[in-house]
């Protein structure tokens, strides 16, 4: 998984001293956005044991079967879903020169000078560049995308204007924006950030069906039995309401999820055909 934006979120409720206690130790494998993930890859030729999961995120399981020719899985046929922990919003930020107080005025400005707005990213596919690329799909805007090779420098460029704007997933951002180094023009979670509850939502500046995080759940692969899918589900949405856990997750900025697996099924397909959508009319390419 892209580690930076799922952050710590999905081992908060998978260790197994949380949720399962004295169950099997779990796992874990490296796997960046533009990568064959050796994780997902290697739990969709599992054996279906009811203990064998992986990390589902909006990464691996919505843009990059659009954006990677050859991932090594199939989500339909390979796997079955688990839960939906939750996500994480993202922040439209700009150098704090850049004349755009909102993002109306920026969509104005990008129309007004096509191709001439730069806005930097941490890389090619991640969720924060993806949101840019919504807005362009939303609004018709041309803006020109410098990946960077992590958020770091991208971040860096943008406060130094470099670049003029970004979006980054919340966590990695609000110490930016509270110390003045960047200014937050929109979230895009469903509801205000509590650590940035002066930035409106793009729901709230009127772009309507504008929700994007970076959420993260759970995977089995194909054919474990559903009685274990049940009993796994059972057992996360019981951890979801342990205050601690809760209170572990909200200092993460996680607007928690949970519920059934069919719940988890349903966004999966919705958010891969929506990000389907936005990389082939952005003509979206990895190299």
């Amino acid at each position: 998984m892209n580690v930076r934006e799922s952050d710590d979120a999905p081992w908060i409720l998978t260790r197994p001293r949380h949720t399962f206690p004295g169950s099997h130790p779990l796992k874990g494998f490296p796997c960046s956005a533009l990568q064959q993930c050796v994780g997902t890859v290697a739990v969709a030729r599992a054996a279906p044991d009811g203990y064998t999961l992986v990390a589902c995120t909006v990464g691996t399981c919505a843009i990059v079967p659009s954006l990677v020719k050859n991932t090594g899985y199939d989500l339909a046929k390979d796997f079955v879903p688990v839960i939906l922990f939750g996500g994480v919003a993202n922040i439209f930020v700009v150098t704090p020169t850049f004349p755009p107080k909102s993002i109306r005025e920026l969509v104005a400005l990008a129309r007004a000078r096509p191709g001439e707005i730069v806005f930097g990213s941490g890389g090619v596919g991640n969720s924060p560049h993806m949101t840019v690329e919504l807005l362009k799909y939303r609004t018709k805007i041309d803006m020109v995308h410098v990946p960077y090779k992590g958020s770091g420098p991208a971040l860096i460029d943008t406060a130094g204007g470099q670049v003029q704007m970004m979006v980054e997933n919340e966590p990695a951002i609000v110490a930016h924006i509270k110390s003045g180094r960047l200014r937050g023009l929109a979230g895009t979670g469903p509801r205000r950030s509590a650590a940035l509850a002066d930035i409106p939502t793009m729901l709230e500046q009127g772009y309507e069906d504008f929700v994007v995080e970076a959420w993260f759940g759970l995977m089995a692969p194909a054919r474990t039995p559903r009685a274990a899918v049940d009993r796994l589900n059972a057992a996360f949405n019981t951890a979801l309401q342990n205050p601690r856990i809760r209170k572990r997750l909200e200092e993460v900025s996680v607007n928690i999820a949970g519920g059934p697996p069919e719940i988890f099924g349903a966004h999966m397909k919705t958010e891969g055909e929506k990000w389907a959508n936005v990389i082939k009319a952005n003509n979206i390419t990895v190299e």
